[in-house]
Order: C-alpha cells, then structure tokens, then sequence
C-alpha cells in the first residue's frame, strides 16, 4: 500500500492514460525494493525515480 493511500485513506481507481503512457505498468513494490529497481536502471521514468528517491530521503526513513 502507497503511503498516501494509507495517511489519506484513498483508494485505486480506474487509471486515464494518454498517448504516453501506453506501454507503462502498474506495480506495488515495497520501498526499497523500488529504490533498488531505480538504482538497477528497471524504473526510469524521470517523475517516478525522482518521487522514489525523496519518499526513501523522508526523515524517519532508512537512508539510501
């Protein structure tokens, strides 16, 4: 669960996706499971590695 879904108490709804989005997947990972993916060159769309590697800087978080 994304840590906004659980401090927000949102829920998935139906995804709206434009032209450059086709191709692009959906995954839940654990954090640091997405961080290694990141560092791995798996994640590379620049919004997610960038949203990825502030939420593991988040005081309270482990450190990359």
């Amino acid at each position: 669960m994304s840590v906004a879904a659980a401090r927000l108490d949102l829920q998935p709804g139906r995804m709206h996706r434009d032209a450059t989005e086709s191709g692009m997947t959906v995954q839940w990972r654990p954090l640091h499971d997405a961080v290694s993916a990141v560092r791995a060159g798996e994640i590379t769309e620049a919004g997610s590695v960038a949203a990825l590697l502030l939420a593991a800087l988040t005081p309270g978080r482990r450190q990359l």
